[in-house]
């Protein structure tokens, strides 16, 4: 066997061994299976968290904290403290009262009192490799126009080069069409980096019919991922609303005709004022639909409209399951590390909060735990009475799944969990069944202690009841 082989033997052997001893010695390992079951419960008033708990539920498991604090960040963008006690045996952890705030009653809705939107639909063409057959936009609904008057429109390829793309309107200024033009793969590892972007340079300006307002966006592009066989990674449709007064009625993006599990499509706005956006990557489901929930719900028609604004659609295809890094930038819309959705009451239990599981010693470090519940116009705190899960203190929990009772049917949950790293993951969002209870059977999506431990961890829970507009998605979200 040569040297290098047996130095990598070596290191292999230490590092193993290494593994074992901290694992025994109370810290962190990815031996297999030890973690701490929890019990939480949950006392609401109108507009009032009266008390949170949680507790471990097997006996020599505790939490070890010393320096904990905790707060309440209301709907309203106000905050305040909160008290927070472990009990002298370290197995009840309680959080007191804290005030809230009706969930619609955060700072964007108090900047649009009134609303109007056009609904746009995008349907794009294309049956023949390294070619989008043409692309059009049409306004949904009747009394809706577009203007594109100055506009023109080109294509940017990956290889560098490009060219001009035919651009008209019909007479009642309701639908845009794109001519026919070419595509270029990328070769290799940058065909993630470097896309085909159709790019239409406006004023395009749409104007609501029903009550003469509009917005212009400064430019308009979709880009799309070609492979080496130059199929290009293409919507069948793409709808979204663009608001003229407010915010749009439907803050949604939706595509569809994806492939499921390998295209993924997200989002990238410019407002008027220079400021960039980026949605997380959204894969389709099953049937080929993707939906990006909640971005265009962050700009009013005022922040939107000006020369400046760009609005740009993006589509790739994982190819190995997972998008690449580049596509998951810090964002406003609830996907960086501990951020989420901004019209929840969210309580905010800071650490380091230590989880330990007594039979091993393994224990785990928690940088946040954070509940965040919609409140109703009313007071009603949307909530569970019991919720139940574990953490993982030596590999993978033993039962990974939240179980929650006490609710609504049909209210939502989800979690979400960020490891050390800084990497957010989420669980698939949830609806409780008509007893009220609801299990989400991976809820911190298969996160090994190693991987949490830390003090940039978290652990979120989110729920909500209202779909106004019935999409299926919470509107707090």
């Amino acid at each position: 066997m040569r040297k290098s082989a047996w130095r990598l033997l070596a290191a292999a052997s230490f590092v193993a061994a290494l593994s074992l001893l901290v694992g025994c010695g109370g810290e962190v390992s990815d031996a297999p299976g030890a973690s701490v079951p929890l019990a939480g419960t949950v006392q609401v008033a109108p507009f009032t968290i009266s008390g949170v708990t949680l507790a471990t539920t097997a006996a020599g498991d505790r939490f070890d904290a010393a320096n904990l604090a905790a707060r309440i960040q209301r709907s309203d963008r106000t905050s305040a403290e909160v008290d927070i006690s472990v009990s002298g045996d370290g197995t009840t952890l309680a959080l007191g009262e804290a005030t809230v705030t009706p969930s619609d009653s955060g700072e964007l809705g108090a900047q649009a009192p009134t609303q109007a939107d056009v609904r746009v639909l995008a349907t794009v063409q294309a049956t023949t490799p390294g070619t989008i057959d043409g692309v059009t936009l049409a306004a949904r609904d009747a009394g809706d126009t577009l203007d594109i008057a100055g506009a023109q429109a080109r294509v940017e390829r990956a290889d560098g080069s490009s060219a001009e793309v035919e651009l008209s309107i019909n007479a009642d200024h309701t639908e845009v069409t794109l001519g026919s033009f070419t595509v270029e793969p990328t070769p290799g590892s940058l065909w993630y980096w470097v896309l085909n972007r159709l790019v239409i340079d406006g004023p395009v300006t749409v104007t609501d019919g029903s009550t003469g307002s509009s917005t212009e966006i400064g430019s308009l592009a979709f880009s799309f991922g070609v492979g080496e066989d130059g199929e290009p990674v293409v919507p069948a449709t793409v709808q979204a609303c663009i608001p003229t007064l407010g915010i749009a009625s439907d803050r949604r993006v939706v595509c569809e005709g994806l492939t499921p599990e390998s295209d993924y499509v997200w989002v990238s706005i410019t407002d008027s004022a220079g400021g960039l956006t980026y949605s997380r990557a959204y894969l389709p489901d099953d049937t080929g639909q993707a939906v990006v929930p909640d971005t265009l719900g962050q700009f009013t028609a005022d922040l939107l409209s000006g020369p400046n604004s760009h609005l740009e659609m993006c589509f790739g295809n994982t190819w190995k399951r997972t998008p690449p890094p580049i596509l998951w930038p810090p964002t406003a819309d609830g996907g960086g590390p501990g951020e989420g959705p901004t019209k929840l009451n969210v309580l905010v239990v800071s650490g380091p909060l230590q989880v330990l599981n007594g039979a091993t010693q393994s224990r785990t470090e928690l940088g946040q735990l954070r509940l965040g519940f919609e409140v109703l116009a009313d007071g009603t705190v949307v909530a569970p009475s019991t919720f139940a899960f574990e953490v993982p203190t030596r590999g993978l929990a033993r039962d990974r799944a939240l179980r929650l009772t006490g609710l609504q049917p049909r209210d939502f949950c989800q979690t979400r969990v960020g490891d050390n790293s800084g990497r957010v993951t989420r669980s698939p969002l949830l609806r409780a069944r008509a007893d009220g209870d609801l299990i989400i059977r991976d809820a911190w999506t298969g996160k090994p202690a190693s991987g949490l431990s830390g003090p940039d961890s978290s652990l979120t829970l989110f729920l909500a009841r209202t779909d106004a507009d019935h999409d299926g998605w919470p509107d707090r979200f």
